[in-house]
């Protein structure tokens, strides 16, 4: 399996492989589907994304403006044509693992831009490579409110996931 972790690696090199990595997982498999349906129990929604063909931005720090008026700078981004569609990815800590804070800063992006784009399935992504999968942070109490916050929220219809690299 591919590993994207080199400690020889630059930050911007480690967000420039995931790119790839997930460009390719989008656009060769029900990759968004699998991912998020877990989390959306919403059938149009889930729908939605089977099949769905994501660009990804090609601007080095894609920005997406927010309910806010905030220019959020996001790692990397991809969307259907129309925008549609959008996820939003984040590439945290391939060191640690991603702890309450970490997660809680992506959840309020998210939830900024989502709220201006109505129309838009706005979906974020949490990509790092530490961290038994299926988990979220480190520490057990990060773990158990990560996954209280990121139900109540999904349930609010704002959808954020985990991805470990490699998986």
């Amino acid at each position: 399996m591919w590993n994207p972790v080199n400690p020889e690696m630059a930050h911007e090199e480690y967000e420039r492989q995931v790119d790839g990595v997930i460009e390719k997982q989008i656009n060769t498999h029900c990759y968004l589907t699998s991912l998020y349906e877990h989390l959306i129990d919403d059938v149009e929604i889930l729908k939605s994304l089977e099949g769905v063909q994501l660009r990804c931005r090609t601007s080095e720090k894609p920005r997406w403006k927010g309910a806010s008026g905030y220019d959020h700078q996001i790692d990397a981004s991809f969307s259907t044509e129309d925008e549609r569609v959008i996820l939003l990815i984040e590439c945290k800590h391939w060191t640690k693992s991603v702890d309450f804070p970490t997660f809680s800063a992506f959840l309020v992006r998210v939830i900024d831009i989502a709220t201006l784009r109505r129309d838009s399935v706005v979906l974020g992504m949490l990509v790092t490579t530490q961290g038994p999968k299926g988990k979220a942070g480190g520490r057990k109490e990060d773990r158990d409110c990560i996954s209280k916050v990121q139900t109540q929220f999904c349930e609010m219809g704002y959808y954020v996931s985990f991805q470990w690299l490699p998986d």
